[in-house]
C-alpha cells in the first residue's frame, strides 16, 4: 500500500511541472525571467542533488525550455 502511494506521488509530482507549461498562457510577464530560472536550476544541478531532486530539476528544466521556445515563437524576451 505504501509503495503504491509513493509511486502515485512521484508520478503526479513529476508531471505537475510539465503540465504547468502546457496550461500556462504565454505572456510577456511569464517569459520575462525564464533564462534566469533555467540558470538557477543549472546552478542547483552543479551543486549536487539526490536522485529524486535530480528528476524534479530535470522536469523543471524541460518545462522551462518548452516555455522558452513558446516565448521565442511569439518573439517575447526571455531575460530582463
Amino acid at each position: 500500500m505504501f509503495k503504491s502511494i509513493l509511486l502515485l506521488t512521484l508520478i503526479f509530482g513529476s508531471t505537475n511541472s510539465a503540465l504547468a507549461v502546457s496550461t500556462t498562457k504565454v505572456t510577456k510577464y511569464s517569459c520575462s525571467r525564464v533564462d534566469a530560472k533555467i540558470s538557477s536550476i543549472h546552478s542547483k544541478m552543479r551543486s549536487g542533488y539526490s536522485a529524486q531532486q535530480g528528476e524534479r530539476l530535470r522536469d523543471d528544466e524541460r518545462s522551462l525550455k518548452k516555455l522558452r521556445d513558446k516565448c521565442k515563437k511569439k518573439k517575447y524576451p526571455t531575460s530582463e
